[in-house]
């Protein structure tokens, strides 16, 4: 066959040895979405909001802040300008289920970014702002050969109950 045919395995030799090339790509890039995961949740985490039953209780139990949804856009920009990001896209949703002490307002978020500067971005953030958590992270790229990652981010902002605007 190798005499018939010498186009057809250096065909079929390169085909194997870009498929090769592909799986050990997505094999790494499938390593690096699981370390920035694990990393990410083990990161400190934000102060979680308390129970109203609980409120009252203890002297010590954190207090939230009032909605303030112009502070919070703010402290998204700035804390992404620090580290020269830019947020492509934002989007708020107020969650007022009355059966809550508090107001959740979820934010997504998605920017480019490598790994470590997305870990700084969160840490920033929770350290400006510790009654911001991050729900979730969704990072992908188009080719591997592209360096910063798009990244999609949940995150929740818990205020007091009460007036608002």
């Amino acid at each position: 066959m190798l005499r018939h045919h010498p186009l057809m395995v250096v065909a079929c030799t390169v085909a194997c040895a870009a498929l090769m090339t592909l799986l050990f790509g997505w094999v790494q890039s499938r390593s690096d979405v699981q370390r920035l995961a694990a990393e990410l949740s083990t990161a400190p985490m934000a102060v979680e909001p308390v129970a109203a039953s609980e409120t009252h209780s203890s002297s010590s139990s954190p207090v939230l802040p009032v909605f303030d949804s112009a502070a919070l856009a703010k402290t998204l920009g700035e804390q992404a300008a620090k580290l020269k990001l830019d947020l492509a896209e934002v989007n708020y949703t107020l969650d007022e289920t009355a059966s809550l002490p508090y107001l959740r307002y979820r934010v997504t978020l998605t920017l480019d970014a490598s790994y470590p500067t997305l870990r700084r971005y969160v840490a920033g953030l929770q350290s400006v702002a510790p009654h911001v958590s991050l729900d979730g992270v969704h990072c992908s790229r188009e080719d591997i050969g592209d360096k910063p990652l798009s990244c999609d981010l949940s995150l929740s902002a818990f205020y007091q109950r009460g007036n608002h605007g």
